[in-house]
């Protein structure tokens, strides 16, 4: 079984692509703790890239740098080629409505 449900902050906003039924897919990266390093005393991230599909018009401006999500989705590789060689990256497919926010937006400041 090909399951994954991942937390973390988006560290940049999404890039979208629109859909044939109009909906859109964000392309986005999470920052996800995965432990404590004692030797450095810091928390240790790794960052995931993820392609979430069927993004609502109205939920696009939610979707910032910073928000905290989570995830639910599969694991999937894409293939590109570039300078004719083959690139494969792994993203994290997000299920259609699986991208929840965890958080309220940050006020602005000055306001």
């Amino acid at each position: 079984m090909n399951i994954v449900n991942l937390v973390g902050n988006l560290t940049r906003d999404p890039v979208y692509f629109v859909q044939d039924d109009k909906s859109f897919v964000a392309k986005f990266d999470i920052a996800t703790e995965v432990g404590y390093d004692a030797e450095k005393k810091e928390q240790r991230v790794e960052f995931v890239p993820i392609t979430a599909f069927g993004i609502s018009e109205s939920f696009k401006p939610h979707l910032k740098k910073g928000r905290k999500v989570s995830v639910a989705g599969r694991v999937g590789t894409d293939s590109y080629e570039k300078d004719g060689n083959k690139i494969y990256a792994t993203t994290v497919k997000a299920f259609n409505g699986a991208v929840r926010l965890l958080d309220s937006p940050k006020k602005e400041e000055g306001k």
